[in-house]
């Protein structure tokens, strides 16, 4: 999906690979191994996905086995570095302070109204 919609954007621009890279910001090597299906590293995939105006999401596929919950987490955490400091010490204050779980569930759903609000 990647290397087409990339591929699609550059054709609808009328950019070589080297102005379309310079526009997102990342190598044009690298953005001709985006276009042809290569892997590429979790940030420069965020960038395309912004150039292209789309959702991260749309180029991840997940499911709902516990690799992928792991996976998940560990994308996460790449794509906002700052979260593992804070997700550390959050769970630190909660070995000590736990929550119970109307707390936990008052917090879920705040984070999911914030989520709809963007």
């Amino acid at each position: 999906m990647m290397p087409q919609l990339i591929n699609d954007e550059i054709s609808r621009k009328r950019l070589s690979y080297r102005q379309a890279a310079k526009e997102i910001g990342i190598a044009h090597t690298t953005l001709v191994r985006a276009a042809k299906g290569d892997p590429i590293d979790l940030s420069t995939v965020k960038k395309i996905a912004l150039w292209l105006k789309v959702d991260l999401s749309t180029f991840l596929s997940v499911t709902q086995d516990t690799n992928t919950k792991v996976d998940i987490f560990n994308l996460l955490l790449q794509i906002n570095p700052e979260l593992e400091t804070l997700l550390y010490d959050t769970l630190y204050r909660l070995s000590y302070e736990p929550l119970d779980n109307n707390d936990l569930l008052d917090i879920l759903e705040f984070i999911l109204f914030k989520l709809s609000q963007k």
